[in-house]
């Protein structure tokens, strides 16, 4: 049994860049019944060889490691390699799809000939120079709460309809983590905040270019997975994808990173299939972060872009954030710097914008800035107070106050006595 866990091992640490974060995150992500101690022998190793050693002198030293046999004094608790199932969803899910046998069969399904699916798919090679009325997607810039803007690329008519029917039909069954709180039937962002209340630490994190970064690939095997043959799912992969021509990209002044992205065929924010989309493909991602977090006896759930991790435990946590780091760049992901953040119990801990030291509650700036609008529109009229141009100022505000009142009921009555005196 050691013998055949310390060939594994050797293997799955020789494949590993040879640093601390890299090894640990290897032997997180591939062992079951982790030693307590493996951080400490991952140091140890570091110290005996500065540099990979040769396959075969690392096997020969974790054979004679004492450290090692130490894990199998108690045969119940030693530590064992991981067996991944990496077979398709049930046949129970894939009777309940659509059979979508080819390309033909899909047009038919979306009451289209198969012409107009060409078109809209975007598979066949276009002119760069065409009218802009003939794209599929219209575009426009969200400015962002503190710098920059985001693209949104909404789908016209036909192709929402057609995202819709994928949505509500096919990838309503793609697996999902239990950890994300986003963008599923009965999870909100309370329920990721309130995951994460009264903790000594909470460890946050944001994945930079969230959409913009998942490719056509990842969204192909997502069809693949759930049992759709290579031409169908070539298809249904381009219809919930988008690269942006050119001469759409020219006229924002984004910036050269954020421009190769989304020149790419990529999960375009504003689409109805891409929120249902990219928690299919961060599956692997929340596996690995919630076997991270279970193995360091932490609490982990994921909204979005937005990566929590939360606990008790008293420990040197320098490694974490580089570790996470790694196991996001190697699925494809890479975090924001500037938001990742660890906040103690004496400080204000946010998840999303919500309060969670003690219990969830709205953040006091917040409450106080929406506060401050309200009093203004009482007394200027709200015209004076719609700085961002909103269409409809009494829905938007509305919903500010409808959300406060959904963390703090007696903070959202307040508000909403304000909103009853403005004169619209």
């Amino acid at each position: 049994m050691i013998q055949t866990f310390t060939r594994e091992l050797a293997q799955c640490l020789y494949h590993s860049e040879w640093h601390f974060t890299t090894l640990l995150a290897a032997c997180i992500q591939r062992i079951d019944n982790l030693p307590d101690d493996i951080d400490g022998f991952i140091s140890q190793l570091l110290n005996v060889y500065n540099e990979k050693p040769a396959l075969e002198l690392l096997a020969g030293f974790l054979e004679q490691s004492r450290w090692v046999r130490s894990w199998f004094v108690v045969p119940a608790r030693a530590p064992r390699f991981r067996i991944y199932n990496l077979e398709p969803v049930s046949g129970t899910t894939r009777a309940e799809l659509p059979p979508l046998d080819s390309p033909a069969g899909l047009s038919l399904w979306l009451g289209l000939s198969p012409g107009h699916l060409d078109w809209i798919a975007g598979l066949k090679r276009v002119d760069a120079s065409r009218p802009r009325r003939l794209d599929n997607y219209h575009y426009s810039l969200l400015r962002k709460r503190h710098t920059g803007s985001r693209l949104i690329e909404s789908p016209k008519t036909i192709l929402k309809a057609v995202q819709r029917r994928i949505l509500n039909r096919i990838l309503c069954h793609a697996p999902v983590h239990r950890a994300a709180m986003g963008f599923r039937k009965g999870c909100s962002s309370l329920d990721h905040a309130r995951l994460h209340c009264r903790k000594r630490y909470v460890f946050c994190f944001d994945l930079e270019n969230y959409f913009q970064s998942i490719q056509w690939l990842p969204v192909w095997r997502v069809f693949r997975t759930l049992g759709y043959p290579k031409k169908t799912a070539n298809y249904l992969s381009a219809l919930c994808t988008h690269a942006c021509p050119p001469g759409a990209l020219a006229r924002f002044g984004l910036g050269d990173h954020y421009n190769r992205l989304l020149r790419e065929r990529h999960l375009p924010q504003g689409a109805p299939t891409s929120p249902a989309l990219s928690n299919a493909i961060m599956l692997g991602l929340d596996r690995r972060l919630s076997g991270l977090a279970r193995r360091l006896e932490l609490d982990y759930s994921r909204y979005a872009d937005d990566l929590v991790l939360s606990g008790n435990g008293k420990r040197n946590w320098d490694f974490l954030a580089p570790l996470v780091g790694s196991i996001c760049l190697d699925e494809g992901f890479s975090l924001n710097h500037r938001k990742t953040r660890r906040l103690t119990r004496s400080q204000s801990q946010k998840v999303v914008g919500v309060v969670v030291n003690e219990k969830i509650n709205i953040d006091r700036r917040y409450y106080d800035d929406l506060k401050a609008t309200l009093f203004n529109c009482v007394r200027f009229g709200p015209d004076s107070q719609n700085r961002g141009q909103h269409k409809d100022f009494c829905a938007h505000l509305l919903g500010k106050i409808h959300y406060v009142a959904s963390v703090n009921t007696s903070k959202g009555q307040k508000l909403l006595q304000l909103f009853d005196r403005i004169a619209f």
